[in-house]
């Protein structure tokens, strides 16, 4: 393993005590007001239009579709969206499984629900369906990127890399140790010649601390370098934050607050990069999560932060963990977060589950 970048350790706590945002885009009383002001909020349900619409367009994914492409050629990526965080990525010989959760049921570790709350589209495929799995990456320590039915049934047939402190929750799963790779930010792994660093995101993973900005494990969001092309993956990130009334700030609006420094860091470090999966729903409401969840126009400010060619929308239509958005406002909102900035239809795209694409 490596080092590949900066060797400041501003996300460790002192006494190695947890690990903390160290960012002014980070709102400590954002994200430790989330908890208990949300827990009390009152939930949109999906609309039945909505879910008939989106399990309409589900597809069964057709991985045999990229096999030629990405292990002759090194370089084009086939990408499946399995629904939420969970992607199937077939690049440079390599085949990684992101944030896997196939349950029919999620929890928020923002919004209290309890039980969980139900999928809105089933699972395209079954585990068992997968094409050989080298390697599983997860974001952080959260039950809707973490899951211990999905990680079970995985088991040991793959390797696990995870941010510090969290293979212990693997290890209860019972993922043996010799398959548990744990990367501190800008820390390196490399598997079948393609090197995968754990990058910075601003998040929370584990338990929240009783000061309100930091947790007992490390978060992180993921890039991948091949020899011919590079892929980014960030699995949940807050970007700015906002104050209590602020909804969907106009463009210019926003540039008058800080962002999260770590995007522009890793596109001029690692980038740039001709894809990137980056997170647009589960945002609401903005005051509260902000400095934990992007919304569609954060996406794309990170989207030019990476130097990215092109990005795929994620984290939608799958879960509603959010707290008043519905179903489909992401969608709506990124495409005129699109037109706002400047990006064109193949500079973002939007997935249906289950498909299978081959990006270039």
């Amino acid at each position: 393993m490596g080092d590949a970048g900066s060797s400041s350790k501003a996300h460790h706590k002192r006494n190695n005590d947890g690990f903390q945002n160290p960012w002014e885009s980070f709102r400590k009383e954002s994200a430790k007001l989330s908890v208990s002001i949300m827990s009390k909020s009152t939930k949109k349900e999906p609309s039945k239009v909505d879910i008939a619409a989106l399990q309409l367009l589900a597809q069964r994914p057709n991985f045999s579709l990229a096999e030629p492409a990405f292990r002759e050629t090194r370089k084009n990526v086939g990408v499946t969206w399995i629904g939420h965080n969970t992607f199937v990525l077939q690049l440079f010989g390599l085949t990684v499984l992101t944030d896997p959760n196939f349950s029919m049921k999620a929890s928020s570790p923002f919004v209290l629900n309890p039980g969980g709350v139900k999928r809105i589209v089933p699972p395209p495929c079954k585990i068992a369906d997968l094409p050989t799995i080298d390697v599983v990456v997860i974001s952080a320590d959260r039950t809707d990127k973490l899951d211990k039915a999905t990680i079970k049934e995985l088991g040991n047939r793959c390797k696990y890399l995870v941010p510090l402190k969290v293979g212990q929750t693997l290890e209860s799963f019972g993922i043996s140790k010799d398959n548990i790779i744990e990367l501190d930010w800008w820390e390196d792994y490399t598997q079948n010649g393609v090197r995968i660093v754990s990058c910075p995101s601003q998040y929370t993973s584990g338990t929240m601390c009783v000061d309100g900005k930091s947790s007992s494990a490390l978060w992180c969001s993921w890039a991948f370098l091949g020899v011919r092309s590079r892929v980014f993956y960030c699995g949940a990130s807050g970007y700015r934050s906002c104050k209590r009334g602020q909804t969907f700030l106009p463009y210019k609006e926003r540039l008058e607050t800080p962002p999260c420094p770590a995007f522009a860091e890793i596109g001029s470090k690692l980038g740039p990069f001709d894809t990137a999966f980056l997170p647009i729903g589960n945002y609401s409401p903005r005051h509260l999560i902000s400095s934990l969840m992007m919304d569609p126009m954060d996406a794309t400010c990170a989207h030019r932060d990476l130097q990215a060619r092109q990005s795929v929308a994620h984290g939608w239509g799958t879960f509603n963990l959010g707290g008043d958005e519905d179903t489909l406002d992401a969608l709506r909102l990124l495409e005129e977060a699109m037109m706002m900035v400047g990006l064109s239809d193949s500079e973002f795209l939007v997935q249906n589950h289950g498909t299978t694409k081959v990006l270039y």
